[in-house]
């Protein structure tokens, strides 16, 4: 059951970013400039976090490993795009999606570590310098 939710968890992730990434391509080609470019870079980035995050959510702990799996789809999405050469004029979004919105998907898990993390109490908070710990 673990195998099942991780892949479903990964699947989902991955579904956010290409989400994201359909949603960047509906402007028509002569309408495109370099605002729309730094744009979509930052949209994929912003997508990119969100299907990590979406990933390390669902997929439970480790939360990285699941965001992992989405960093790695994005990288293999990229070079199978790079390789086909499925979008010839875009050859630089494959490298920007490499090089930005894989480490981006990672750093979605992370942040729901670090969440997890600052949620989780420390044990021995709270109490005072003398303490009532057993065996004192």
């Amino acid at each position: 059951m673990r195998i099942v939710r991780t892949v479903l968890a990964v699947a989902i992730g991955f579904g956010v970013v290409v989400v994201g990434a359909t949603m960047i391509w509906g402007a028509p080609t002569d309408q495109r400039g370099p605002t729309y470019f730094l744009g979509s870079i930052g949209y994929g980035v912003c997508f990119a976090a969100l299907g990590g995050l979406a990933a390390a959510s669902l997929g439970g702990q480790p939360y990285l490993r699941h965001a992992a799996g989405v960093a790695a789809l994005i990288v293999l999405g990229a070079g199978v795009d790079a390789v086909l050469g499925l979008h010839p004029g875009l050859r630089w979004f494959d490298g920007m999606a490499v090089l930005l919105m894989a480490p981006a998907a990672l750093a979605g898990g992370w942040a729901r570590q670090w969440v997890t993390r600052k949620q989780t109490p420390d044990p021995g908070a709270g109490e005072s310098e003398g303490g009532t710990r057993p065996g004192r």
